[in-house]
């Protein structure tokens, strides 16, 4: 009552002066006490959001990487499974070179040398050469029927080098003799990889 009574005997200014002050304490406390705090809070949840916004994008960059990776693995799968289809085991090499041989005479070709070489790799490569050099004698319409005997085979077999000479030209078609290279392949499986050794410290030089 007596605080009642002070503040009644203060002049109009003095009263409003006071509901200033007080309301000045009040948003003070306010401030201090709940919308500080709440601030932080919400500042807080948007650091998380955004750190949690990051994250998620990075998820989907690295969701993105992996489907193109999977994609680059099955079309690599599917042209091994299909060389190997058309490619001859090592156990056939034997049996495709009888073929080419056969496949010469069907065309017309007399074989005068028939000579398979050394297997060669390929480290680039998944498949290995098996070469097979050849003699044969005729004229260009056998070799022509030769070439497409060659390509409708069903292992891959390709004329890779030749040398064409001219025997009789009296003959009509001329007789020719063509040295040439006749190749296979087979494939190679890759080697597995070495796993790296994981929570092994190189000393340090001193």
């Amino acid at each position: 009552m007596a605080l009642m009574d002070d503040f009644k005997r203060l002049p109009l200014w003095g009263q409003l002066g006071v509901f200033v002050l007080a309301d000045v304490l009040l948003a003070a406390l306010f401030y201090f006490f709940y919308y500080q705090g709440t601030v932080e809070q919400i500042e807080a949840r948007r650091r998380e959001l955004s750190q949690l916004r990051a994250k998620i994008e990075e998820g989907e960059v690295a969701q993105r990487k992996f489907q193109l990776l999977q994609a680059e693995i099955e079309r690599y799968t599917n042209r091994i499974e299909q060389l190997k289809k058309i490619l001859p085991s090592v156990l056939e090499i034997q049996a495709v070179f009888s073929e080419v041989s056969n496949r010469a005479k069907e065309a017309g070709l007399q074989m005068t040398s028939f000579k398979p070489q050394t297997s060669e790799d390929r480290p680039s490569q998944p498949y290995q050469v098996h070469p097979l050099n050849i003699v044969v004698m005729g004229d260009y319409h056998s070799f022509g029927r030769f070439a497409e005997r060659i390509a409708a085979m069903d292992r891959l077999v390709n004329i890779g080098d030749f040398k064409i000479e001219v025997k009789d030209v009296n003959r009509r078609p001329p007789l020719l003799q063509v040295d040439m290279r006749v190749e296979t392949y087979t494939y190679v499986e890759p080697p597995p990889e070495t796993p790296r050794p994981t929570g092994v410290r190189t000393p340090a030089r001193r």
